[in-house]
């Protein structure tokens, strides 16, 4: 089973029931998502697919077809705040096509800095997410999650 909630303009990098799915662009950051029970998952490469065009967007969009959770993963250097912007963009650009979807942020950063957790752009991503029943998780070097 595959899904497309961005069709027909987009199609996923990869629709699948892999157990583990693993996302790395940069050496020092890396998500792990651990899908035991083979659930289907759709991935797209939201930057380098040109999926969103002309402005600063997230790396990665990775949607669980079969209730509709779609977790926007940007895997960054030490800037959170960036991170945070790249994601609300895409986000802004996508809620058409994602109405009724749960929305989680995944944040794979070098290193942390502490402050930005109390921003108000870190803050509004967050309310605006919860608001959808997803939350955000950031993590150093390795963010691993059962999906």
């Amino acid at each position: 089973m595959s899904c497309n909630p961005l069709a027909p303009e987009h199609t996923p990098y990869w629709s699948d029931e892999k157990k583990k799915i693993s996302i790395s662009d940069k050496p020092t950051t890396k998500y792990e998502g651990l899908n035991p029970d083979q659930k289907t998952f759709s991935l797209y490469r939201i930057d380098s697919d040109n999926i969103v065009v002309g402005q600063r967007k997230c790396d990665y969009l990775l949607v669980r077809c079969i209730d509709k959770h779609c977790f926007f993963i940007e895997l960054k250097g030490r800037h959170l705040l960036d991170a945070v912007e790249q994601i609300s963009l895409t986000i802004d650009t996508l809620k058409h096509k994602l109405v009724g979807h749960v929305l989680h942020v995944r944040i794979v950063l070098t290193a942390t800095n502490a402050p930005d957790l109390k921003h108000a752009e870190y803050k509004r991503l967050d309310r605006r997410v919860r608001m959808t029943g997803g939350g955000i998780i950031q993590k150093s070097k390795l963010l691993t999650e059962k999906l």
